[in-house]
């Protein structure tokens, strides 16, 4: 997609893109809720003027940054167009459009152009809104009763919202694939052999947002945003496999490809190349060890434990605004003795926090009924975190199922899509039958009086045979 907003940096001339919006309310410095007049559809806009050229109240007298030269979407493979192509999922905040606007500068000589980027508008505010102490509930320091805090379907719909997400950013995948032979979902497609894998590096509850229901579901899509932090860890699967011995000596025994996906840890803005050997051997140094050392690198685990850490905050009350700090200082088995949930939830949660990349390899694989051996049975999960997913979705339709009352009842972002599309395609039969028994009186009554039936042009109606249609 092209951003007609950069094709002439110094001055541009076309605002159409820019007039299929309204700016309505500035939310903060910088920051707009928009509109889309075709659809009243809600955007965020941020200013990035002061990000792509020098001179942001006069761009025309300035220059582009680097920034902007990287973003130039004359290039087909340009820098911004890829990065929309990747931010584009349902469970992802993603980036809409790039557009240029003229705003009326008041008591000053000129009009200030600026420019800024269309993101999704999470209208439901962020998970980090809903883990705060309750003053009226706290239980007492030696209470030893059942403890709950928000409701278990709404932990099921964040961990698998996120999963999802996830799936797409570390493997490119997006539908669940039915495994013919097993009978079940085991992963998800397509399968990319040229997806490189990008790290998030800051799952935190203030970057996983929330919508206001629209179809009728219960809970609003959860997406998954604030991609500052993101790393491409530039090592797929298939190159890991077909890769040199002298690589591979570094990676642990029979652990799966995955292991080479190794990042910078947290905080660190970017590696150099050389320093990747580095990376691999502290990871094989420190492996997956919880919690992380300083210098630690950030692999899949990490992700998976960081996600880990919000469930379980989700599930225990929090006794103070350091709610994340306290889930954090303690293992996951104390932070869980006497969480009131489903055995399900609480066992994958663990499996998350515990489990090291090879023992969620082989856990996933067998669920499914498959056992690897030396000779015929080799892996069968190759995406581990599309497995993850189709694993976390299959056990929340479990929980579902035995749950009954209101958490059976549950309607899902899916489920409200596809009744919304079963609704739509019923309708718009039921508006064909009607239509066909229209033009059947029509040409009925034409016949009656002697008329040549004619279609909705006024030509008459024909027939290969007889030149004349029958009705």
């Amino acid at each position: 997609m092209a951003f007609p907003a950069f094709d002439n940096p110094w001055h541009v001339d076309d605002l159409r893109p820019s007039m299929q919006y309204d700016f309505t309310t500035e939310l903060s410095p910088g920051v707009w809720k928009v509109y889309r007049r075709a659809d009243r559809a809600e955007f965020l806009a941020h200013d990035i003027t002061d990000q792509v050229f020098t001179n942001p109240e006069q761009p025309w007298l300035g220059t582009p940054t680097e920034t902007c030269e990287l973003m130039h979407p004359l290039d087909p493979d340009g820098f911004l167009t890829v990065i929309q192509k990747i931010l584009h999922h349902e469970n992802l905040v993603s980036l809409r459009d790039v557009i240029y606007v003229r705003r009326t500068n008041f008591g000053g000589p000129y009009n200030r152009e600026r420019w800024y980027t269309l993101w999704d508008f999470c209208d439901a505010g962020n998970l980090g809104n809903l883990l705060f102490p309750d003053p009226k509930n706290q239980p007492a320091p030696d209470d030893t009763a059942k403890t709950k805090h928000l409701p278990e379907a709404l932990c099921w719909h964040v961990l698998t919202s996120v999963l999802r997400g996830l799936a797409w950013l570390h493997d490119g995948t997006v539908t669940l694939e039915w495994n013919a032979d097993l009978a079940r979902y085991v992963e998800m497609e397509p399968r990319d052999p040229d997806w490189q894998p990008i790290f998030h590096r800051n799952i935190t509850p203030a970057n996983i947002f929330f919508r206001h229901p629209r179809r009728g579901e219960s809970y609003g899509l959860c997406k998954l945003g604030n991609f500052g932090a993101a790393f491409v860890t530039g090592y797929n699967a298939v190159a890991a496999e077909a890769d040199t011995d002298e690589i591979q000596k570094l990676a642990p025994p029979q652990g799966p490809r995955a292991r080479y996906n190794v990042v910078p840890p947290q905080g660190q803005a970017t590696s150099d190349l050389e320093d990747l050997y580095t990376l691999r051997e502290k990871d094989w140094k420190y492996t997956d060890t919880h919690p992380p050392w300083a210098d630690q690198p950030y692999t899949l685990v990490s992700e998976y434990r960081a996600l880990g850490e919000i469930i379980q905050a989700m599930m225990v009350p929090p006794a103070d605004r350091n709610h994340m700090t306290t889930i954090r200082a303690r293992s996951v088995r104390v932070n869980l003795a006497r969480a009131d949930y489903s055995d399900e939830l609480r066992r994958f949660v663990q499996q998350l926090m515990e489990m090291s990349l090879y023992e969620l390899l082989t856990h996933v694989e067998l669920e499914a009924g498959w056992r690897r051996n030396s000779t015929d049975r080799g892996p069968l999960v190759t995406n581990l975190t599309s497995a993850l997913y189709a694993n976390a979705l299959g056990r929340y339709e479990e929980f579902r199922y035995r749950a009954g009352g209101e958490d059976g009842r549950l309607v899902t972002t899916f489920e409200a899509v596809r009744r919304e599309q079963d609704e739509d395609a019923w309708r718009a039969h039921q508006y064909q039958q009607a239509d066909a028994r229209l033009h059947q009186i029509v040409d009925a009554q034409d016949k009656r009086s002697g008329d040549q039936p004619t279609d909705h042009l006024g030509n008459p109606k024909t027939t290969a045979g007889s030149g004349t249609q029958t009705v």
